[in-house]
């Protein structure tokens, strides 16, 4: 499974990338394709959504797969409360931030299995 926090659907490509808020690679899959970090640039997120390896390449499949019959991505939001969000980087706290982090890649790990 791939996970792309804070990634939008768009107009140029047919996606756009949210520049505000880039988006971050993680679990298993990401994990396997050796992609890690922020999605900058957003080529390796666009090759995958069209079934191809991030390089833009290869096939994941090893051959082409119609769009029709394959789920190109799911979408999963991982938000807090206003208040929580504001406490965290408005007034810079760490911990909370930290907290969130940590919810978010037990609910990755949940969602993986």
């Amino acid at each position: 499974m791939l996970v792309c926090c804070n990634v939008k659907l768009s107009t140029a490509r047919g996606y756009y990338h949210s520049e505000r808020t880039p988006g971050t690679w993680a679990g298993k899959g990401a994990f396997s394709l050796e992609l890690k970090g922020r999605i900058s640039p957003p080529d390796p997120y666009f090759h995958l959504l069209e079934g191809f390896h991030p390089n833009g390449q290869d096939y994941l499949t090893g051959k082409r797969v119609s769009p029709l019959k394959r789920r190109a991505a799911s979408d999963f939001v991982f938000s807090t409360p206003k208040s929580v969000s504001l406490q965290a980087l408005v007034m810079g706290d760490e911990a909370l931030r930290e907290a969130h982090r940590q919810a978010v890649n037990s609910a990755i790990a949940l969602l993986e299995t």
